[in-house]
């Protein structure tokens, strides 16, 4: 095959086609080098947010623990405060000064007052699975 017979334009054109291949190319490269630090960016957020989550779950795992124990604790006294009561009615003279001292219970023991997932840990929750959420989202 003799190069000398074919035209100039063929080879202009091909010249051409291959600069807008290039840039093609590094345009796909370009992309998909943002788009892999996007994804990047998304795991390390739900990576967060997981982590969140499972000590938000474990603080609400101690919780429930705890308040199984507190209502031991309650159904023990009012299974103890009935006895009390039915021997009241079954013996009048009996005072309920003495039955109320024995109650054991007050609200310091059973802690209604203690939070321990605070409403801030849900709120930093929730923006950790928004942001998870906007870096997700195909643009």
């Amino acid at each position: 095959m003799d190069i000398a017979h074919i035209p100039k334009s063929f080879w202009r054109s091909l010249s051409f086609c291959m600069v807008v291949a290039t840039i093609g190319v590094l345009y796909i490269a370009y992309k998909s080098s943002s788009v892999s630090i996007e994804i990047a960016d998304a795991k390390i957020s739900l990576s967060s947010a997981i982590s969140t989550t499972k000590e938000i779950k474990s603080n609400l795992e101690k919780e429930n623990e705890r308040l199984k124990k507190v209502n031991a604790e309650i159904t023990e006294e009012l299974r103890r405060t009935s006895v009390e009561v039915a021997k009241v009615i079954q013996n009048p003279a009996v005072e309920i000064e003495t039955i109320l001292d024995s109650w054991r219970l007050s609200s310091a023991d059973v802690g209604f007052n203690k939070a321990v997932v605070s409403q801030k840990a849900f709120e930093q929750l929730n923006m950790q699975i928004q942001k998870v959420e906007n870096a997700v989202k195909i643009k």
